[in-house]
């Protein structure tokens, strides 16, 4: 919604907590990540384990177990917040940048 102008979405931006750099890394490939992935027909897809093992062939990297997991983790909160958001009627989208 900020993306779209949406004051009171910006306003809630810009009052969020700042990333710690040691996992702004991880907000990356999230980002990376979710901008690739599948639709279920019913929403957005996870992203898999495939999926990041894919990315890291991709990228020539090599993660350690917990940023696959915290991956996981924040692709859970993500789906999360998006069926929330469209119970209230508020739609679906990606991830801000």
């Amino acid at each position: 919604m900020a993306r779209q102008g949406d004051a009171e979405a910006i306003s809630e931006l810009e009052g969020a907590p700042k990333l710690p750099p040691l996992a702004s890394h991880l907000w990356a490939i999230f980002l990376d990540l979710s901008a690739t992935r599948q639709s279920t027909g019913f929403g957005v897809g996870r992203i898999t384990r495939h999926d990041i093992r894919i990315w890291e062939e991709d990228e020539g990297r090599q993660l350690d177990r917990w940023e696959r997991r915290a991956l996981l983790r924040l692709d859970a909160a993500y789906l999360k917040s998006m069926a929330e958001s469209a119970k209230e009627g508020s739609g679906q989208g990606q991830p801000a940048r």
